[in-house]
């Protein structure tokens, strides 16, 4: 086979629709930009530093609803994607960082350079993967995209030594593209029956009931059924700093951004004073609380006369010192 592992690579990139690599070459990773120059689909994006092409990837995938990609390599390139890798697990923003890393030999020896990759991104990523042989490499790939775009989305990790980028195929590669891990969110479970209609039967007997929608009904893009839901129910709609944009602001029920930036007064206001917060989408963190604050000048609402239903992939432990709580987590 003459196909190295950096031209099956491009491959899968390409299969997967990707537009473009945002990054820096390193001597490690020539292979890799030579597969790109020998094609048209994928261009790279030459950026100031490593952290830049994380966040630019971040960008395009927010903008996209598509993985973005970066690529860094060994040692120091690969460190300067961390702060930006956090904040795309943070933000639950789905991008795959390709890392060159040492040749497979000398890995482990404390070559020039090099750095523990997998150590350095464990806080950060949903999974590190690094492929044996050249051979493995579309595995890998498929493996990142279905782990980025599933579930809670974030970023993964595909660490790639020298000489499995450089190095000969063994057999003739069977790249299958698996499409419903092209976009994000892959799906969205449904929760249990009998959690909506416990759900129905607290809006049916609330006085003041409100919706508090956060950056996960964007990452769902969800932004049409809560403006549904709004309009059945006529509550007024509230957002957390990531939620902003998934009701327009020139809707009647559209009451503003809430919580220590939240910059409508009558937002904070309408959210201590509903009966039911009906949280969409929101960890109710701390910016959004106002550090988790009830009734001290804090956005969240007195526990002892509100009750709240989160439907939401994450559960942040301080939010369960509300009061009374009903949990739809998918």
């Amino acid at each position: 086979m003459d196909k190295r592992g950096a031209d099956v690579l491009i491959e899968v990139l390409a299969g997967y629709r990707t537009e473009f690599i945002f990054g820096v070459p390193g001597g490690q990773t020539l292979s890799m930009y030579d597969a790109i120059a020998q094609q048209d689909f994928i261009k790279h994006v030459l950026v100031r530093d490593e952290k830049a092409g994380a966040l630019s990837a971040i960008g395009y995938s927010r903008a996209t609803f598509t993985p973005g990609v970066c690529d860094a390599t060994v040692g120091p390139g690969v460190a300067n994607l961390v702060p930006a890798v956090a904040e795309a697990y943070t933000g639950s923003t789905p991008i795959i960082l390709l890392t060159s890393n040492v040749t497979s030999d000398i890995m482990g020896k404390g070559a020039s350079q090099e750095l523990d990759h997998f150590a350095l991104f464990h806080p950060f990523v949903k999974s590190s993967i690094r492929p044996q042989n050249p051979d493995q490499i579309p595995v890998a790939i498929q493996k990142a995209f279905k782990l980025a775009t599933s579930g809670r989305p974030g970023p993964v990790h595909v660490d790639l030594p020298q000489d499995i980028l450089e190095g000969r195929l063994l057999r003739e590669s069977n790249i299958m593209i698996e499409n419903k891990y092209i976009h994000f969110p892959a799906y969205r479970p449904r929760p249990e029956l009998g959690a909506i209609s416990e759900m129905i039967k607290l809006i049916e007997k609330a006085d003041s009931p409100i919706i508090l929608a956060g950056g996960g009904t964007i990452i769902s893009q969800a932004w049409e059924e809560l403006r549904v839901f709004a309009e059945l129910i006529v509550a007024p709609v509230v957002t957390t700093l990531t939620g902003k944009g998934v009701i327009s602001d020139d809707h009647p029920l559209s009451l503003g951004c809430v919580g220590r930036q939240g910059y409508r007064p009558t937002a904070n206001k309408a959210l201590k004073e509903a009966d039911l917060v009906i949280a969409l989408g929101t960890k109710l963190g701390q910016v959004s609380t106002n550090n988790w604050r009830s009734g001290q000048g804090g956005s969240s609402p007195t526990p002892d006369h509100t009750r709240y239903v989160q439907i939401s992939l994450i559960v942040v432990g301080s939010t369960k010192s509300y009061g009374d709580r009903h949990d739809i987590h998918h």
